[in-house]
């Protein structure tokens, strides 16, 4: 089970390719049980990745970094994600970086964009 910052579980056949940490709050405890690759960010702008799951290697992994708030620039980050992995010219992995916004999550994780959300008071 991957768990969000606020310790919520993602759905199950979510498509959750590594978890990035910030290297400066990262505790390695962190990953434990994550079963998946664990990622740091280095510099402040988030431009120098490493690999850190494993202890030893922190080597550089090029990136193009994308950060979405938004319902609409999530879309378009998604959009430029698959302009790049299609351009297979540049060695870059594309990461796109999600608050923890529920909504935002489920959009990425489903595909679905959520428009409006209505309380049945019946």
């Amino acid at each position: 089970t991957v768990l969000d910052d606020m310790g919520v579980a993602l759905p199950n056949g979510s498509a959750v390719d590594g978890v990035l940490f910030n290297a400066d709050t990262f505790d390695r405890a962190d990953g434990i049980g994550a079963g998946l690759p664990l990622y740091l960010t280095t510099k402040e702008d988030g431009a120098d990745v490493v690999n850190a799951t494993i202890k030893t290697s922190m080597e550089i992994i090029p990136i193009i970094l994308l950060a979405a708030e938004t319902s609409e620039l999530l879309s378009d980050a998604e959009s430029k994600a698959r302009t790049y992995e299609i351009d297979n010219s540049n060695s870059k992995v594309v990461v796109i970086a999600l608050p923890p916004d529920a909504t935002l999550w489920s959009q990425a994780l489903t595909g679905v964009q959520v428009t409006s959300i209505k309380e049945d008071n019946a």
